[in-house]
């Protein structure tokens, strides 16, 4: 009978040896001794400045197994990631410890696998940002013909695919720096073996701004990845790799989608200076947004059809590679379109003399225009993108809509969700926690009725009030806001059952966002299981890159699509993850006090 395999003494167990070493050098593995509550043996760190080769881990062992990974919680868990290789997987998949885990020992489920004939390969990222990468032990449990049975049926189940996950490439690029094509394969294997169905990478290639010292070398950067990004991204992140990436995401069986923000014309200080500007927007300033003061805006316009043009020609591009979708990301920057002079005149030509800087945004006359804005540019991306496909014999790819919390709340600044579905432009909704309103609550309003601004009064209200003119509340539970929606009533639902039912008679598949991006796991089951019970169906999932390899909170974030599955899921503590108390490390005992104990 198969037992349960702990390989513990990586020092001595790691190939070839001289990738290690007993003291802390640049470019080896350190073997550290620890002594834990349940065993003692050799881990291998290597801390933020070491730049070791890769090592491997002979098994020898045959038939299946669920792999544990034991990862020292030390060093800085923001900057904190190992890469871990099966002989026969195409990739590398990475790992870090939770915050939970700090000053202590964290066990994880990472795959089960038919071991026979595969060893396991450690290693690093030695671009990028300097960061820690640490590993105690691995474990080995043997699974049984009904597990493993169980375990392939699981795969295979297309119901539980509910999850829509959206990566940001410049997290990947900002953190590890990567040279070579399959350095960035992981970003897609990180998926394998969960409930993700599709797979959207943003498309960052916007941010095509350069360094104003000049020289990248020269720049002085906000953060450290900064300089990686400014000197990788242009040469490094193409659409030649994208396409790449859409084809490894096929051999894993899932959608792959391609993203970009919609508002991504720049970013204000310390981030500016560099490459989050926009080459267009920096040269065409006269077609930005302008607020009713008659004050520019840093968002271009969609009123002026050269900047639709020149979204509609990056969205063009996107779809020439072998994608299933493109995704218009409409909830990071607004606006989309206020009140230039184009809109001034269309706006008059329906309503006489009235001057719509004079209304405010919640005024139908107002945001419907805004919404007929910015569908012409819908419509005119979907007949851009059916034509590339064509002429490229491929099928029509999927347009995905990323829109605020609520149908209505999206028509405010022009997103008009309900008459793009009705008009069969858009084939999927994304449903992401976002309110906007304006604060017209001071003395800002020019008669009794408060129906038209006093614009000087306005003027004062803005540049003297510590209240935020424009109320953006992101990152939220829908029922926690419900105050607030309230107080900006605009015809948005007043309970979340509400919300997705608006959105579900709709009749096209809506995913709903789940955030913040860290908690513990029971947090998130509770939280996907209340979006199930109010008539959820799908889940979506921004900003995966930095939710993935946190292993603790994976081993139930990939289980969400099974939705009548997981009320009777447990949190996954003592069976998908565990903790482990030190005694001793390095040769130090501290089991009682630390040697630099203190307040």
């Amino acid at each position: 009978m198969r037992q349960e395999i702990y390989l513990t003494d990586l020092g001595k167990q790691a190939n070839p040896q001289d990738h290690t070493a007993s003291v802390r050098v640049t470019d080896k593995w350190e073997v550290v001794p620890y002594e834990t509550s349940e065993r003692s043996g050799t881990l291998l760190a290597a801390m933020k400045n070491v730049k070791p080769e890769p090592v491997i881990f002979t098994l020898g062992l045959t038939g299946w197994y669920r792999i544990y990974v034991c990862l020292p919680g030390y060093g800085s868990f923001g900057s904190y990631a190992i890469n871990l290789q099966l002989t026969r997987d195409p990739s590398f998949a990475q790992l870090c410890p939770s915050g939970q885990a700090r000053g202590k020992f964290e066990e994880i489920y990472w795959k089960s696998a038919d071991l026979t004939g595969q060893d396991i390969t450690l290693s690093k990222f030695i671009t990028g940002i300097d960061h820690d990468a640490m590993l105690a032990w691995l474990r080995f449990v043997p699974m049984s013909d009904d597990e493993i049975a169980a375990y392939k049926h699981d795969q295979q189940r297309k119901d539980t695919k509910r999850i829509y996950a959206t990566h940001d490439m410049h997290g990947h690029l900002f953190m590890y720096d990567p040279q070579t094509e399959a350095d960035w394969y992981c970003v897609v294997e990180n998926y394998r073996d969960s409930d993700v169905a599709s797979f959207s990478m943003e498309n960052v290639m916007i941010f095509d701004g350069d360094p104003a010292a000049g020289d990248p070398d020269d720049q002085g950067y906000y953060r450290l990845g900064d300089r990686n990004v400014q000197k990788g991204l242009k040469p490094r992140l193409t659409f030649d790799l994208l396409n790449s990436l859409v084809h490894y995401g096929h051999d894993m069986g899932l959608e792959m989608y391609l993203s970009m923000r919609m508002g991504a014309w720049g970013i204000e200080f310390p981030y500016d200076q560099m490459y989050f500007a926009n080459k267009f927007a920096s040269a065409h300033p006269e077609l930005r947004c302008f607020d009713r003061l008659g004050a520019p805006a840093e968002a271009m316009s969609y009123v002026y059809p050269e900047v639709q043009d020149y979204l509609i020609d990056i969205f063009a591009k996107m779809a020439e590679t072998d994608c299933d979708g493109v995704e218009m990301i409409f909830t990071r920057g607004v606006p989309y379109v206020l009140y230039e002079q184009p809109f001034i005149d269309l706006f008059q030509s329906r309503y006489g003399d009235l001057d719509p800087r004079r209304l405010p945004i919640a005024d139908k006359r107002v945001h419907n225009l805004f919404c007929e804005v910015m569908t012409g540019f819908v419509a005119r991306l979907r007949k851009r993108l059916d034509d590339v496909r064509a002429a490229c014999n491929k099928k029509p790819v999927k347009l995905i809509a990323r829109v605020h919390a609520s149908i209505e709340n999206g028509r405010l600044v022009g997103l008009d969700v309900a008459e793009w579905a009705r008009q069969k432009l858009i084939d999927v909704i994304v449903s992401y926690p976002m309110f906007i309103a304006e604060n017209m609550d001071a003395d800002v309003w020019a008669d009794a009725e408060r129906t038209l601004l006093d614009l000087d009064k306005y003027r004062q209200f803005v540049q003297t009030s510590p209240a935020a003119p424009v109320i953006r509340q992101g990152n939220f539970d829908y029922e926690d806001i419900v105050d607030l929606i309230k107080k900006h009533h605009n015809g948005d639902p007043l309970t979340e059952e509400d919300r997705i039912a608006s959105f579900k008679a709709l009749g096209l598949p809506v995913f709903f966002e789940i955030l913040p991006r860290q908690m513990p796991t029971e947090e998130y089951k509770r939280r996907a299981l209340r979006l199930y019970e109010r008539g959820a169906e799908g889940i979506s999932l921004w900003d995966t890159y930095n939710r993935v390899p946190n292993r603790q909170q994976w081993t139930m974030v990939r289980r969400l699509g099974h939705k009548d599955d997981l009320a009777e899921y447990s949190s996954g503590e003592g069976d998908l993850y565990r903790y482990i108390p030190v005694l001793r490390i390095n040769g130090q005992n501290i089991s009682l006090y630390k040697p630099m104990w203190g307040g």
